[in-house]
């Protein structure tokens, strides 16, 4: 920042004051002189202006972060929903053991279903 107040200040050193330009109309009542601005007063433009870029750039840079903490924040939402929803899953070894428990239970009931068969002589 520094090294480009220092091309900007001698860039302007450079150029120096412009012959002054008179431009007058004795019939409409008005003449225009430009004034030329002095190296000061060029120095505290170019102060403003750079003041002025830094705070754009600081408002920019501002607005940017509030958008991505808002996006994180949802992400995070987001991430929580999925956290939530996947302890009210059943786990692998939890659908082992039941399904074997089923097994068992299907086996026993078809062994009960088959003897009735036999003791009545039916033919399945």
């Amino acid at each position: 920042m520094k090294t480009l107040i220092k091309a900007l200040l001698i860039t302007l050193c450079i150029a120096g004051p412009a012959s002054a330009i008179t431009i007058s109309v004795a019939d409409a009542g008005w003449s225009y002189e430009p004034t030329v601005p002095t190296i000061a007063e060029r120095v505290l433009a170019l102060e403003k202006e750079v003041k002025l870029r830094a705070e754009q750039s600081e408002q920019a840079l501002n607005k940017a972060t509030q958008a991505m903490e808002k996006r994180l924040d949802g992400m995070n939402e987001f991430r929580d929903t999925l956290k939530d929803q996947a302890g009210t899953f059943v786990t692998r070894a939890e659908m082992l053991a039941v399904s074997g428990i089923v097994a068992t239970i299907v086996s026993i009931f078809i062994t009960i279903v088959l003897n009735i068969f036999n003791v009545w002589k039916v033919k399945a």
